[in-house]
């Protein structure tokens, strides 16, 4: 498995701001304490779950959002649409999709992380031709599209970290949970 360059992490937040950003963004991604503050008040569902295509996982995530009143009805088809023209797969240690849509679709700032029981493909987000077998798919729902990159930006930043990622693999779901909140807070 390939982790992610810098240079492909510049690369992929880059493509991100040009989508959906205003022209006025820095597009250097800084962590300010204000940015982490935010990040911690998000509101965090974890599934498992087996499922065959990355439209599965992406009604099983946005579902799960909106069955706690997280995003709108909207949402689930919104990312939908977003991955086909945008595709969210990443080739970290442990392969992982970040699908998500514009914050109007979104009622409270949450992430919808899914335990895949078996790997299923989403196109790259640095190559679109090429597809990765992911093992989680993490659903982004941020109320404030300001704060999508920098989510964005923490998600991959944790997710490179080979030590929690063994850990993780670990837990039931019940500690998955909490040690994955721990991780996402920490700056």
């Amino acid at each position: 498995m390939q982790e992610v360059s810098v240079s492909g992490l510049r690369q992929v937040l880059s493509v991100y701001l040009d989508a959906f950003s205003s022209p006025k963004w820095d597009p250097i991604v800084k962590f300010t304490e204000n940015s982490m503050r935010e990040i911690v008040k998000t509101k965090i569902v974890v599934i498992e779950d087996c499922v065959d295509t990355w439209n599965q996982a992406i009604s099983k995530t946005s579902q799960a959002l909106y069955k706690k009143g997280y995003v709108k009805s909207a949402f689930e088809q919104h990312c939908i649409e977003r991955e086909k023209i945008f595709p969210t797969g990443l080739n970290t240690e442990i392969p992982i999709a970040i699908p998500h849509t514009e914050a109007e679709f979104v009622n409270e700032s949450s992430i919808c992380f899914l335990r895949l029981l078996k790997p299923i493909p989403f196109r790259s987000m640095e190559d679109p031709s090429q597809f990765i077998e992911v093992q989680y798919v993490l659903n982004l729902a941020i109320s404030d599209g300001k704060k999508q990159v920098s989510m964005l930006a923490k998600v991959i930043e944790t997710f490179q970290n080979v030590k929690l990622l063994d850990e993780l693999a670990k837990q039931n779901i019940d500690n998955f949970e909490i040690m994955l909140n721990q991780a996402l807070s920490e700056s």
